[in-house]
């Protein structure tokens, strides 16, 4: 057997004897913060757009909302629209904006257009300038929607410890020859058909196992989220048509019962399942299905980091449109 030179075995000693703490004091610079734009967009609204600033890496603070940008929508190099500031908001509490949990109370400027609303079909341009930042650009249109054809309700299919579960079935038929992606979501609505109020609820959903393999691959890990009952959350769940292009698909779906949701029978109180099939822009197909695999690896110490996908020039964030068919189910 060879052996080590004494050298290097009294080199070792010697190092082991004289450990001691390092210290490196040393400036590390933080980034420059930078614009973060959410403008998310469909043909029945007005234009609408949130925009806060990044946070130091190593610091505390939530993100902050900007509050003196100039906000343009662009169709070619015309500027068609200036959005003015219309105060500040939470991103807990805007639909269709999707933000880490753990970042659900970020303050948000809030710019909303005075009555112009987006068309299918056509490219736009967002530029955003604010002091002290750089100009930030992104473009995005709104595709062509995907209709529900055929819907059906039906209550009490199977339980779990929480109680009743209800199914929906829905079909929709696919453009063939192209890529398309899609976002689904479901919530619930109460109204009170005496003095018309409406409370919303929202619960997460489950996509029936066989079902998962025709919408998301062989590979489970193409489902984002656990498998088993209601780990999709009320942002819904984005996916695309690699496995049934051109194909008349069935959603079916499981969602709680009646008295889960505090929905009682008879009465003037009346209850409705709303389903949300939205076509959606790749650029939206993206970000969603970044922010699912960041929220899914945040209680794993061993994932890797997940970066949320961007479509803005010089800052973050996403300009991208979606298009919604609605199928609405009303209990009495």
């Amino acid at each position: 057997m060879k052996r080590a030179p004494f050298s290097i075995l009294m080199l070792v000693v010697f190092l082991a004897a004289c450990q001691q703490d390092l210290i490196i004091d040393a400036d590390i610079p933080e980034p420059d913060a930078e614009l973060v734009v959410s403008g998310l967009f469909r043909p029945d609204s007005l234009w609408e757009v949130y925009i806060n600033t990044t946070t130091p890496l190593l610091g505390t603070t939530k993100p902050t909302a900007v509050t003196d940008a100039t906000v343009e929508i662009l169709e070619g190099d015309q500027v068609i629209d200036v959005l003015p500031y219309e105060g500040s908001v939470f991103s807990q509490s805007l639909p269709h904006v999707f933000f880490d949990p753990d970042e659900n109370r970020a303050s948000m400027g809030r710019y909303r257009s005075r009555g112009k609303q987006p068309r299918v079909g056509t490219e736009y341009r967002i530029r955003v300038t604010a002091p002290g930042f750089d100009a930030v650009t992104g473009t995005g249109h709104i595709p062509r929607q995907v209709a529900l054809l055929e819907g059906a309700y039906r209550e009490n299919v199977a339980a779990d410890v929480v109680g009743a579960l209800d199914e929906v079935r829905l079909t929709f038929e696919d453009p063939t020859g192209e890529t398309n992606y899609y976002n689904l979501r479901v919530h619930h609505q109460g109204v009170d058909t005496t003095s018309g109020f409406v409370g919303a609820v929202s619960y997460g959903f489950s996509v029936i196992s066989d079902l998962q393999d025709d919408f998301f691959g062989a590979n489970p890990d193409d489902f984002l989220g656990d498998r088993d009952l209601f780990e999709v959350k009320e942002d819904g769940v984005t996916f695309n048509d690699a496995f049934f292009d051109g194909q008349r698909k069935e959603i079916v779906l499981q969602v709680r019962g009646r008295a889960a949701r505090g929905c009682s029978s008879g009465g003037a109180f009346v209850c409705r399942t709303i389903v949300e099939l939205s076509t959606v822009t790749e650029a939206f197909y993206r970000y969603h299905r970044t922010l699912q695999l960041q929220s899914e690896s945040t209680e794993n110490p061993f994932a890797e980091p997940v970066s949320i996908f961007s479509n803005m020039d010089n800052g973050l964030g996403v300009f991208a449109g979606y298009n919604t068919a609605v199928w609405i189910h009303q209990s009495p």
